[in-house]
């Protein structure tokens, strides 16, 4: 229940913040399109991607002085894929807002 929680969530938002639903909670799925700066669209989970991104954004920002000492740091970590995949989706999703016809 709590899953199906989360995808009206992710939906509501999606459709405040840029016009149209992700459809997740239609799909029962949170997958969703995400595209990298060389506009290679690929599907990534958002609640996993917000979640690890989360937690790396957190231990980068706790000492901002030695962030570009623990940003080389944590380069290999698995959660700075995720903060990763979270920028793509976003930028995927502000993309498709910004060239759709109804702006």
């Amino acid at each position: 229940m709590r899953r199906y929680f989360n995808y009206f969530t992710i939906d509501a938002f999606s459709t405040m913040l840029y016009g149209e639903s992700l459809n997740c909670l239609k799909r029962g799925s949170d997958l969703v399109n995400a595209e990298t700066p060389e506009g290679e669209v690929y599907q990534a989970p958002f609640i996993q991607s917000l979640l690890d991104a989360t937690h790396i954004n957190t231990v980068l920002g706790m000492e901002a002085g030695l962030l570009p000492f623990s940003k080389k740091l944590f380069s290999w970590h698995p959660y700075k894929k995720a903060g990763v995949d979270f920028d793509n989706i976003i930028r995927h999703c502000t993309k498709a807002r910004f060239t759709s016809k109804e702006n």
